[in-house]
């Protein structure tokens, strides 16, 4: 949050959950919630609202994964993609149809990369 702008005003815990609020302008709030809920799993419950006009505070940064882009067009095969699996997560699957050029997956990290998702088992 930290990074998004995000003052803590509020930290509490409630049973096993912890309750935290936050104090953030609404452009810390683009990506945050799906940000979010894959860092918690899905357990993450998040709730938001305009509290007032506030003056800027800096720039906020953009993202800091690449994408993972077809080499070839044609079809995915599942032994390319499981080579390719520490590379980042595929928004494919096995079978698929691809063009060259075509984005694939995310990056892990920073940069694009470029790979052969249509590879097939010699």
């Amino acid at each position: 949050m930290t990074r998004r702008k995000g003052e803590m005003l509020i930290m509490e815990t409630k049973g096993e959950m912890q309750h935290i609020e936050f104090e953030i302008p609404s452009r810390g709030l683009i990506g945050l919630r799906t940000q979010m809920l894959t860092n918690t799993a899905g357990e993450a419950v998040m709730a938001h609202r305009f509290m007032d006009y506030k003056p800027w505070k800096g720039p906020i940064p953009g993202r800091s994964n690449g994408v993972l882009i077809a080499k070839e067009g044609g079809t995915t095969t599942g032994y390319s993609l499981d080579k390719l699996q520490d590379r980042g997560s595929f928004f494919v699957d096995p079978g698929e149809e691809v063009y060259r050029g075509m984005i694939i997956g995310e990056n892990n990290k920073p940069g694009d990369l470029v790979v052969n998702p249509n590879e097939g088992k010699n």
